[in-house]
């Protein structure tokens, strides 16, 4: 019978030296994604104050290893910021955005995807121009 409570012990113990390495491992690899994230976050708010390409790529935020939020860059700054883009403009940015070339005097230029007889959206010049306007400012 102490030999069953000894083992019963000893594999508790096992037990929770693995979740601890676990939970310590899975923390260490939120804690790295979402500074890459904030990376691409910072440098895409460097390229919208003083101008370049601005690729619209994926950024993953991590709440544990298993549970993470995908966002396009441009909407994930946009809604950061307060824009309010309607649902449509935001499905636009994530499937057809590929770049925004922002000029240094605020001007605009957009590369897409086009599909058969697709077009650029119109009100995203609008959204993105208020995008633009919110970060320079804040940040002078």
């Amino acid at each position: 019978m102490e030999s069953r409570k000894a083992f019963a012990i000893k594999q508790e113990q096992i037990r929770k030296e693995r979740q601890e390495k676990y939970e310590a491992e899975s923390q260490r690899y939120v804690v790295e994604q979402n500074a890459e994230a904030e990376k691409a976050v910072v440098t895409a708010i460097e390229i919208i104050k003083n101008g370049g390409i601005l690729e619209n790529k994926q950024v993953t935020f991590y709440r544990n290893k298993y549970d993470s939020s995908s966002y396009s860059i441009v909407n994930f700054l946009m809604r950061k910021n307060g824009v309010n883009v309607p649902i449509k403009t935001q499905g636009w940015i994530n499937e057809k955005l590929a770049c925004v070339n922002i000029a240094q005097d605020g001007g605009i230029n957009v590369r897409f995807w086009k599909s058969k007889n697709g077009k650029c959206s119109d009100k995203f010049f609008d959204y993105m121009f208020e995008l633009v306007r919110i970060i320079r400012s804040e940040n002078c």
